[in-house]
């Protein structure tokens, strides 16, 4: 019986498309020891797409300090985008708002969700939660249209609110 695979092979190894290395990957963002290894990974350059997925998915979920997960804000990777979005946005850092607003239009599915969610499901979530602003949608059953309406008003609401936004960390909300 050989010893288990260290955390950062784990992360190396991940295949975006084989849900076992996903669901291996996901499974340590409950372990110091993965939330270490995902830091270290997040630092490094030419990472490959399942490795960088599951650094910012795990690091997402359990790391404290918001910096590791800016430069992930801007990945190619829609997914590995607004995970990172999310993460900074529950941190407190601003950088997450346009890149979660963009993903308000995108309807493919978001890596390593169960039940599988479209994009577009993730960001209204993460941005209503974050801002208390149910208002701005999209509603959960929204059509293309509706989710373009409300993509043009928070980006409105972004432009606005930008220069004077807040986070307390105390309710972990912004205003």
């Amino acid at each position: 019986m050989g010893d288990a695979p260290s955390a950062t092979s784990v992360l190396q190894a991940t295949q975006v498309n084989d849900p076992d290395t996903v669901d291996a990957a996901a499974w340590l963002r409950f372990s110091d020891d993965g939330v270490a290894a995902a830091a270290a990974l997040l630092g490094q350059t030419g990472l490959a797409a399942g490795a960088r997925w599951a650094a910012v998915y795990v690091y997402g979920n359990g790391g404290e300090d918001p910096a590791p997960l800016v430069p992930y804000a801007a990945d190619p990777d829609p997914s590995v985008r607004l995970i990172a979005a999310a993460a900074l946005i529950a941190r407190g850092r601003g950088e997450g708002f346009a890149p979660a607003v963009d993903a308000l239009t995108d309807t493919s599915m978001v890596t390593g969700t169960l039940p599988p969610c479209p994009s577009w499901v993730l960001a209204a979530q993460t941005l209503v939660r974050a801002t208390a602003r149910a208002d701005l949608g999209p509603p959960l059953d929204a059509d293309d249209r509706l989710r373009r309406l409300s993509q043009d008003a928070w980006r409105r609401w972004l432009t606005d609110e930008r220069p004077a936004l807040h986070f307390d960390a105390t309710t972990g909300l912004w205003s």
